[in-house]
Parts: C-alpha cells; structure tokens; sequence
C-alpha cells in the first residue's frame, strides 16, 4: 500500500570559472554541469493480522532503478569589497524547466 510520501535522492556537479570584470573587486562565476535525481515512494508491505511482519519501504517510483539527469547552467555576479569577504548571487537554471537562485557569503582567512 503507497502512504503518500515521497522522498528524492539528489546529486548535482558544477565545472565553472570566475572571469574578473573589474579586478579582484567585481567577477562573473559561470558554470555547466547536471543534476542526476531519484525518487522514492514508501509502501507498507505486511499483514494487519501479523503486525511482527509487517515492514515499511522506500521503494524506487520507475520500475527500473535508474536516475533522471538534467544539464545545469549557472551564472551570476560576485562581489569582493574588502580583501578577505566575497557576496555572491547566482542564477541556477536545471533542464531549461527549473530555476532558482542563491545569495551567499564567503570569508577567506589568509594564511
């Protein structure tokens, strides 16, 4: 019997370069990569009768145990006003049907 959740399994990889605009100060990160994906329902398998037998399981939505793939496009702008600290937004675009977007921080600590 299905119980109506549904889990995902995602691993995603992104390749990409920071090419400079105003040195060291304003970048533009660029990157292409996929996201591969999985998805789970989770079935009571058992008897009312015998509750000791009765399990709960993640089971694979497709018959076959494979994974969605989809190309990934990145693109965005970060910031570097001081030295040390980066601000950076991004544009996230997943098989030309998803996007999202991330802002983020980044602190370097010299050596």
């Amino acid at each position: 019997m299905d119980m109506g959740e549904r889990e995902q399994e995602i691993f995603q990889w992104v390749l990409g370069f920071s090419f400079n605009i105003i040195d060291n100060v304003l970048m533009l990160p660029v990157g292409v990569g996929g996201r591969h994906s999985k998805n789970y329902r989770l079935f009571f398998i058992g008897s009312d009768y015998y509750p000791y037998t009765s399990h709960t399981y993640w089971i694979p939505e497709t018959s076959t145990d494979h994974w969605d793939s989809n190309f990934l496009f990145e693109i965005g702008l970060s910031f570097n006003p001081i030295k040390w600290i980066s601000l950076l937004a991004t544009y996230r675009l997943v098989g030309f049907h998803e996007s999202s977007y991330t802002l983020g921080t980044c602190f370097t600590w010299p050596k």
